[in-house]
């Protein structure tokens, strides 16, 4: 039978672990969600990028057959 501090110590050690749980998934999650946003956005840059680099050479071209 354990003791009346060591139902309260083992309540709280539980408790500590949830939170530390709860909070760890929220970390994990949070930079899962970094990470696509990073990914989406790089993707987003390099497409406008390419855009870029298509309309100058479109240019170029129709500057060069004038």
């Amino acid at each position: 039978m354990e003791s009346p501090s060591e139902q309260s110590t083992n309540r709280r050690l539980l408790t500590i672990e949830r939170m530390w749980r709860i909070n760890r998934s929220r970390v994990l999650n949070a930079g899962n969600s970094y990470r696509s946003l990073t990914n989406s956005s790089m993707a987003t840059l390099i497409k406008s990028a390419g855009w870029s680099l298509t309309s100058a050479a479109s240019a170029t071209n129709a500057a060069i057959n004038l």
